[in-house]
């Protein structure tokens, strides 16, 4: 008796884990492949009712073929243990990227599939974004379209290349930049963003400094520029002091998206 409570009591510890988990798990049956076990964010995930979840299948809500989760089912009963990416299809008709973590369990001597699914939509997203802007970044260099900006965090001022200039359509000879300038140059829609970001890099509360926006030419146009840079020197409180970057003009690719 004593043994019994104490494995109830067990289960619902479990179970109170699963339900607050912010990632789906998921109990699948490997005969029928039907979900026998899951919590609220599997279904979350797809933008499913608890019941609604309940009637489908692992074949209703993954890319893989049939011949393909058939392999992947064996593999996990031979193997034990099985990690890879999968997109899953949502109520909504829309896909989600998942890394999917899969382990053999048996219940009664029965062999069930146990998966762990991670949403990682975001991630790829933004690994996809930082890929494209290292192109842009690649493309420019080699065709020497690169403006340079050295900034004085203490005053304001940044030293420029002539490209720098030439890339808004101003005269090298006469063109002087600053924090301000460049700020008060920038699209409206884009200012607030951007000031964030640059503000959030100094500060230290993001690791990068790399951003896209918008920038008022000579004539009053409007030119994309993807610009980076990072901190060169602080002070002795370790405050930053200097900025080394880079604008990279992308007004070509961004019109294209657009």
């Amino acid at each position: 008796r004593h043994f019994q409570q104490a494995l109830e009591a067990r289960e619902k510890v479990f179970a109170a884990i699963a339900a607050q988990a912010i990632d789906g798990i998921v109990l699948v049956d490997c005969d029928t492949r039907r979900f026998v076990e899951f919590n609220d964010a599997a279904c979350a995930q797809g933008g499913y009712t608890r019941a609604e979840f309940a009637l489908l299948t692992i074949a209703d809500v993954t890319s893989l073929a049939e011949p393909q989760i058939d392999a992947g089912f064996a593999r996990i009963i031979e193997a034990g243990f099985f990690e890879f990416e999968v997109r899953h299809r949502c109520k909504d008709g829309t896909w989600r990227d998942i890394f999917a973590s899969n382990r053999r369990v048996e219940v009664m001597g029965k062999p069930f599939v146990a998966a762990i699914w991670r949403d990682i939509t975001e991630q790829k997203k933004a690994m996809d974004a930082l890929r494209l802007s290292e192109e842009r970044q690649r493309l420019a260099v080699q065709s020497g379209q690169v403006g340079l900006w050295d900034l004085d965090l203490t005053t304001g001022v940044a030293d420029v290349n002539d490209m720098y200039a030439t890339m808004i359509d101003e005269d090298p000879a006469s063109f002087r930049e600053s924090h301000e300038a460049w700020v008060g140059r920038m699209h409206p829609d884009d200012r607030a963003r951007v000031k964030g970001a640059f503000d959030a890099y100094i500060a230290g509360r993001r690791d990068t400094y790399s951003v896209e926006f918008r920038s008022k030419t000579k004539a009053g146009g409007w030119r994309w520029i993807l610009s980076q840079g990072r901190i060169v020197q602080r002070d002795s409180a370790g405050k930053p002091m200097r900025m080394l970057g880079s604008h990279t003009n992308i007004d070509a690719p961004k019109r294209m998206e657009e």
